[in-house]
């Protein structure tokens, strides 16, 4: 299932202030405007929101020290969370240029990180590994140490999984290859013999409770906080996707069988069937009871429930 997110606000936004970033051998640059009319006011001298101040975050983009940080920013203007509600929404242009110009500083800056690391060795399993390795994923004993299975590996001080001594030579490709189908073959017999094996994996917990006719009376919530970037990725595997990514419900008395909404080919933007979080999360609310258009009180103040959200009709149908 697949929907439009909203981060949840970690930084707020205002009028305009003096800009003056950490790292003042800079230049200037084209996202600084935007920074300066909607930002700095809340993440800046006068005030520090979110325990961040923006004029304080490192601009030496090859250092990458807060390329987290930045990556974090363009996903609050591009979610729609900064600037917050109360303050004047820049125009889509000004969020265009402003994540265009921000997001080709983080990525020119990971590119000069990458281009500076050494070259990264990649050393083969040994053959106790690789033993180890296919027992675990697959359950199957081999024995790559008999006549004719896998090279033996080069001891050094009496060590055998040395990295710089795991080679790879045309001999072990040929051996590996022959050990993968043979382990095959003793994994997945039926498919070896030319028989056609259709394999379903459900979790145990979704099958207990249906075998104790439990699961209408239970609903199942699997997602995550955040999905990930799918063109880049600013740092290492911390980058966040702000507007689309999957998430699975099951019980609860949900009717719909199957993927509701679409990505494109990249995972990127939504295609079919949108729904916000706020809908997700009157789905959860109505399957499982919970009155979706209620107001809490902070005090005085309502508080909606799911911020205008509707449960997606087509799930219970």
């Amino acid at each position: 299932m697949t929907f439009c997110f909203r981060f949840r606000s970690s930084f707020a936004a205002a009028l305009t202030a003096s800009l003056a970033f950490a790292g003042a051998g800079f230049a200037a640059e084209p996202y600084d405007a935007f920074l300066e009319k909607h930002c700095i006011s809340c993440h800046g001298p006068e005030k520090e929101k979110g325990d961040l101040r923006i004029d304080q975050l490192s601009r030496d983009f090859k250092l990458g020290a807060d390329t987290h940080h930045w990556a974090e920013v363009i996903e609050q203007v591009n979610s729609g969370e900064m600037p917050p509600k109360k303050e004047k929404k820049p125009t889509q242009e000004e969020i265009a240029a402003f994540v265009t110009s921000l997001d080709s500083r983080i990525k020119e800056g990971r590119a000069a990180r990458m281009a500076a690391r050494p070259a990264v060795a990649h050393y083969r399993l040994s053959r106790k590994e690789y033993q180890n390795t296919v027992y675990d994923l697959l359950g199957v004993r081999y024995d790559p140490a008999k006549p004719g299975e896998l090279n033996e590996d080069t001891r050094w001080h009496g060590f055998e999984r040395i990295g710089s001594e795991l080679s790879l030579s045309p001999s072990h490709v040929d051996r590996y290859y022959r050990a993968a189908e043979l382990v095959l073959e003793r994994a997945f017999p039926a498919a070896a013999a030319g028989e056609a094996r259709k394999l379903r994996k459900t979790g145990a917990e979704i099958r207990d409770l249906e075998a104790k006719k439990l699961l209408d009376k239970t609903l199942i919530v699997i997602t995550t906080e955040f999905g990930l970037p799918p063109e880049f990725d600013s740092d290492g595997g911390r980058g966040h996707q702000g507007s689309a990514f999957s998430c699975v419900l099951a019980g609860g008395g949900l009717r719909h069988c199957g993927a509701w909404g679409e990505t494109d080919e990249l995972s990127k933007e939504i295609v079919a069937n949108p729904f916000s979080v706020p809908d997700f999360f009157a789905t959860i609310c109505a399957a499982v009871g919970v009155d979706y258009g209620k107001n809490l009180y902070d005090g005085d103040r309502p508080v909606p429930v799911t911020d205008q959200g509707s449960p997606i009709e087509a799930l219970f149908a």
